[in-house]
């Protein structure tokens, strides 16, 4: 949490498979970062994830299947 505290954090990619034996990501992680503002994209919510960028700005697709 201080990370986020000290960084501007806008975007997490959380990736993670569907009913994992390890029950991630954990609330708490979700709850830290829904506090903080911070867009989150899952992939076992959401499918592929893609991140595209350049210098000056980045966009976020879910569920990609062509890249």
């Amino acid at each position: 949490e201080g990370l986020l505290d000290d960084l501007t954090v806008r975007t997490a990619v959380i990736s993670v498979g569907a009913d994992n034996r390890y029950g991630h990501p954990k609330p708490d992680t979700l709850a830290t970062l829904d506090e903080h503002g911070v867009d989150t994209y899952r992939t076992d919510e959401g499918g592929d994830v893609c991140v595209t960028f350049d210098m000056s700005a980045y966009t976020v697709a879910c569920g990609v299947s062509d890249w």
